[in-house]
């Protein structure tokens, strides 16, 4: 499965990794900080209250394909990168991010390619790392014994199904 990397060199540049190729490109949310505020509103208290501001909730759904193709058309600028993605159906690329947190800051979900009638992430796996620097690696040394945390939500006591029953 070819790997299309997006990898955060420094602010708003970023490497991007495909084919064996290599692009620079830079990159930025293509949204103001109130739009933003709109899309946050949307996600995190519309589906609250889901029958209320219909219409300021239609158009914060209608404006992340806007978000997603402008992300794609910064990404995908150089001609040689883009006629090798669109090589490709959706489902057979994986998207590896990489970068610090203000990176992950932008919604790549929503890389909308406009010649497709949904975002990348509904066909695509994509993954994310967050770039630690200096960071130990950790050394697990293989053991024969396999130890599994199972952890059980219980809020309605001895009212909940048991858990052995699931």
């Amino acid at each position: 499965m070819p790997v299309l990397s997006i990898k955060q060199v420094e602010g708003c540049e970023a490497k991007v990794e495909f084919e064996g190729g290599e692009w620079e490109v830079e990159v930025h949310n293509p949204f103001t900080p109130e739009q933003e505020e709109e899309l946050r509103w949307y996600f995190e208290n519309h589906l609250e209250w889901p029958m209320l501001e219909t219409v300021r909730a239609e158009r914060a759904a209608n404006s992340i394909r806007d978000y997603g193709a402008e992300l794609f058309e910064q990404l995908f600028k150089e001609p040689e990168l883009l006629a090798a993605f669109r090589k490709y159906r959706t489902d057979q690329i994986r998207v590896e991010l990489s970068g610090a947190p203000e990176f992950h800051g932008i919604h790549w979900e929503a890389l909308w390619d406009s010649k497709q009638p949904n975002p990348l992430a509904y066909r695509a796996v994509v993954t994310r790392r967050v770039h630690k620097k200096g960071a130990a690696k950790i050394q697990l040394q293989a053991e024969a014994t396999i130890r599994v945390l199972v952890v059980v939500a219980r809020p309605g006591g001895g009212e909940d199904v048991g858990y052995r029953t699931i």
